[in-house]
């Protein structure tokens, strides 16, 4: 990629938004300096896709293949040292207007942060002490996300901007993993936990748990 522009050297992590027919993803883009930051983009698909003469889906040993010139992409983030780099995926609000992402605060802490891919306005949804460390999950409705930090599942209220506790695995010693998801009316979440077997072996095991006051 040349250095800052919005060329891209990889794509990846992706989410669909169905209500404009686009595809969000991050891609990694190198800054003035040549350093190699991931930065929000979008594509933009249209109905019918049309493979037109001049299109190269083939590529050659020196040049990558290219999209169907029909598919057009935006950069809609334009931050000073990219969203953050831990794996996550993208999760997009219910209209399409926002999404959501994982990046560093100034403290150096993994938040929920959010683009208006209108105007590429960032906001900031979470505050927490500790960092977030799973990817994350937003309820149907688009009122939640839900995530884990520091070994405890974490609900924010989007619009408000409050997260509260809403299990603590160490009260029963189980680590955490995996993606915590809402189930399809709100009112669960389920997640998986290591659990230890009576040979004291740890098997990963699905667990729910109820959601108080989910609308």
């Amino acid at each position: 990629a040349k250095n800052g522009s919005d060329e891209i050297e990889k794509a990846f992590d992706e989410c669909w938004i169905k209500s404009k027919n686009q595809l969000a993803f991050q891609g990694h883009v190198r800054d003035e300096n040549g350093k190699l930051k991931t930065e929000l983009f979008i594509a933009q698909l249209p109905e019918e896709i049309i493979i037109s003469e001049n299109d190269d889906l083939k590529g050659s040993q020196t040049k990558m293949p290219q999209v169907p010139k029909c598919i057009t992409q935006k950069r809609i983030t334009f931050t000073e040292k990219g969203i953050s780099n831990f794996r996550h995926w993208l999760r997009s609000s219910p209209n399409g207007e926002i999404i959501y992402f994982l990046m560093e605060d100034n403290l150096n802490v993994t938040q929920v942060f959010g683009v208006n891919t209108n105007d590429s306005k960032i906001n900031q949804y979470t505050f927490l002490e500790k960092p977030i460390h799973s990817p994350f999950n937003i309820s149907k409705d688009g009122k939640y996300a839900v995530f884990f930090s520091d070994e405890k599942i974490m609900m924010t209220h989007l619009s408000e901007k409050n997260s509260k506790l809403v299990y603590d695995s160490k009260l029963f010693n189980n680590r955490l993993t995996g993606i915590p998801h809402f189930s399809n009316n709100g009112k669960k979440i389920y997640f998986n936990q290591f659990v230890p077997n009576k040979s004291n072996k740890e098997f990963i095991q699905i667990f729910s748990l109820d959601v108080l006051s989910p609308s």
